[in-house]
Parts: structure tokens; sequence; C-alpha cells
């Protein structure tokens, strides 16, 4: 049936001041899926925290796949992966192994969008009422901060949006690093909720 999983658990509490650390988890959800159209492989899992969808981007087509199953999902039956759009991240160019689709995170407001490939971060801006799919279809992407990395996949936001954390593979004997690109424009005012400890370039948006 070339069935997939999706093992959904709650984030576990780590105190940060007590590693290594070890936890068992006992519960567990197991979401069984196909996708509607074959075979695919991919490595891209999205959950938009607005609706609790889950979205699968493919990795290796010219067109890249973008598949949906919506909340909630149930966890007793195999469910269907719908696809729900294509989009070609490098038109350019054809069977771009480089260009290959790795891994993406959705902001915790659920209004940015990253998607990363081996050698670049796409950023997306989410305009109201779209869904992810229609974010990355219809927006044009801008290219953001990375620097390359031996085998890099891994993606996601800081917890504030104060920028984002990217991670490699080890490869080649070349340990793997945890990079953080900070988000340099925002509120300076350390008085303000929405003060960002990293920028350097102010802009109006405190809020207090």
């Amino acid at each position: 049936f070339n069935v997939k999983y999706i093992y959904r658990i709650l984030e576990p509490d780590i105190n940060q001041n007590h590693t290594p650390f070890e936890k068992e988890i006992k519960e567990v959800d197991i979401i069984s899926f196909k996708y509607e159209d074959g075979k695919c492989d991919a490595e891209t899992l999205l959950v938009d925290p607005i609706t609790n969808d889950i979205f699968i981007l493919s990795k290796r087509e010219n067109e890249i796949k973008i598949y949906i199953l919506h909340y909630p999902q149930i966890t007793s039956e195999i469910i269907t992966a719908k696809l729900v759009g294509k989009y070609d991240f490098y038109p350019e160019f054809e069977n771009f192994e480089i260009g290959r689709i790795s891994g993406g995170d959705i902001s915790n407001d659920g209004n940015e969008l990253l998607i990363k490939s081996y050698i670049n971060v796409f950023y997306f801006n989410r305009i109201e009422n779209q869904s992810i799919n229609e974010t990355i279809i219809n927006n044009k992407p801008l290219l953001v901060n990375y620097d390359f990395e031996p085998q890099g996949e891994a993606i996601c936001w800081h917890n504030e949006g104060f920028g984002y954390f990217t991670l490699s593979e080890e490869k080649n004997n070349i340990p793997a690093h945890l990079y953080f690109y900070p988000r340099l424009e925002g509120c300076m005012d350390n008085s303000a909720i929405n003060y960002n400890p990293y920028a350097s370039i102010p802009i109006r948006n405190c809020k207090y």
C-alpha cells in the first residue's frame, strides 16, 4: 500500500540546565497515510498552526508536489494525502539535484513560511485567508541568508520569530553544526513586549 507514518507526541518539557535529557514517551499518535497518486519521496513536513492541517512537500520532482492531510487527522485507519498543488523552485533548471527540497517550517503565528533546498532558503509571506499551498503557489518568494552546509536538510523558526535555525547531517567526516540566522530588523526598545534582542535595524513596530 506504500503506507507512510507520522508519529505525533506532546513536546517534552525540557530543562536546558539538565542535559543530557531522557524521558520515556508513552502516548503517541500514529497517523498512517498514503499519497493519492502513488509513491513519493518527501522530507518536508509542515503543520499549519492556524488550521492544524499537515502539509507535505515532495523532494525530487522539477515541480515539487504539495499534499495535505486535513485536520483532524484520523489515527484509526489509513488516510489519503491529497495533492493540492505543484511548484517549481528552479524553473531555469532540469533535474537540479542540489535544488531538491529538504525542509521547511511555519512561524508560530502562521504568517511566515521557510522552505529549504540544499543551497537556498526561500521565504514566503502569507496573505490573510491563504492556505499554505496557496501561499507557496501564488506568492513570489524571497531568498534569505543561508551559508552552504555539507548536507543541510533541516530548518526551523526561532520560537519568537527572531530568526531561524539550520542544521545539517554529518558528511565526509565534517561534524554537524547548528546555525542561527537572526532577524536584524525589529523593535529595539527593550521595554516593549516584542523587543527583538538581535535587531540592529529599528522599525516602528514596538508594542507595549
